[in-house]
């Protein structure tokens, strides 16, 4: 890839010749990373041609490049100037404005909106700007609230974020989970995972546990705590409960705790990482700095169990607290 050049005030980029170019980023190699545009340019990307976002005076105006590519000179990012419609892999349009591709030029993620949240522009504020989406899911079709879409190279749908606070019910067998954050799916339209907004007990291979990851983020749905196979059984969880192994000398594998980094008189819990393999079951015992793994075969004697606290305990559970997980004695 030929490095950008500078020609005047025109910054000549693999797109052809962009006006008002500033805060331009390069690779080590000189090939460029990314520009901020102040004069308005209709460039022509993957998706059809579209002006980059130029205005960067309004309260929610994010100063990030426009545009951004790969080393090879294949767009990455677009940021539009005002909301777009973008054509979907699967067919259908989406009013974006932002987009992300794949190095192959295919549509990777979409973001409806895309301000930058500050003391002077509120997550209400953004909120009241955005519209439902129609999407065709596995599960049908449905109108849902969302922060991005992201796409599967081969064009189908890898993961819906939702709006902070939103929650869906996706049916799972018999039953409609309700979901929080999003859920992601396979390359053959497959259920891949999913984030639970309530403790719920699931089946798995050692017997019914309460899945719920309190310190889960959302930046985004690619990755959730509850994850399933092909065939739709459990294959990862997360819980706040204690893992028993043995019958006469049992070994206990309870959630870290930690001070909290704001009250060292309260304590955090954070959740052990269940991995189910074929014969294997992979326990990780997450916390604020470090994870330490254990490995089981399936064929031992394990059980589990809700961690129990007593009431009067001075804790913190990340993000709130489960439904369900409070009394009786403390686990050690």
């Amino acid at each position: 890839m030929r490095p950008a050049r500078i020609l005047k005030d025109t910054l000549i980029t693999p797109l052809g010749p962009m006006e008002g170019a500033q805060g331009v980023e390069w690779y080590p190699d000189g090939s460029l990373r990314g520009l901020m545009l102040h004069r308005e340019n209709l460039v022509h990307l993957p998706c059809g041609d579209y002006v980059p976002n130029y205005h960067h005076d309004s309260a929610r105006a994010k100063h990030v490049p426009s545009l951004g590519f790969y080393p090879s000179g294949s767009v990455r990012t677009a940021r539009f100037d005002r909301p777009e419609s973008v054509p979907l892999p699967g067919g259908g349009r989406l009013m974006a404005e932002k987009a992300v591709f794949h190095e192959s030029g295919r549509l990777k993620r979409v973001f409806p909106l895309d301000g930058r949240i500050s003391g002077f522009w509120s997550e209400k504020d953004e909120r009241s700007l955005l519209e439902p989406v129609s999407l065709d899911l596995p599960f049908g079709r449905r109108r849902l609230f969302v922060s991005a879409v992201s796409f599967h190279e081969t064009g189908g749908i890898r993961s819906v974020t939702l709006w902070p606070g939103e929650v869906i019910g996706i049916p799972v067998g018999g039953d409609e989970l309700p979901c929080r954050i999003g859920f992601s799916l396979d390359v053959f339209g497959n259920l891949e995972s999913l984030e639970p907004a309530v403790s719920i007990r699931i089946e798995t291979p050692i017997g019914d546990i309460e899945a719920y990851d309190p310190d889960a983020i959302g930046v985004n749905a690619d990755r959730n705590s509850l994850g399933f196979d092909r065939e739709g059984k459990v294959r990862s969880l997360k819980s706040m409960s204690v893992l028993e192994h043995g019958t006469d000398r049992t070994i206990t594998i309870v959630p870290r705790s930690n001070p909290h980094p704001f009250d060292c008189e309260r304590r955090q819990y954070h959740p052990l990482w269940f991995i189910f393999g074929d014969k294997t079951l992979r326990v990780m015992r997450t916390g604020a700095t470090r994870t330490i793994g254990y490995e089981f075969s399936l064929r031992d004697p394990l059980r589990a169990r809700p961690l129990l606290i007593p009431t009067f305990a001075n804790v913190i559970i990340p993000n709130g607290e489960p439904e369900g997980l409070m009394g009786g004695a403390l686990a050690n």
